[in-house]
């Protein structure tokens, strides 16, 4: 990534939309806490 760390392959990746996650640019499913709808 642009940061130097590496990303394992994975079936699936899920980005963070919400601006919350903690793992960013990562979805950590914070979205379902701050109540963020698309």
């Amino acid at each position: 990534t642009g940061t130097g760390h590496t990303v394992d392959r994975t079936q699936r990746t899920f980005l963070c939309r919400c601006g919350h996650s903690a793992n960013k640019p990562f979805c950590d499913g914070t979205h379902k806490k701050i109540g963020f709808v698309a």
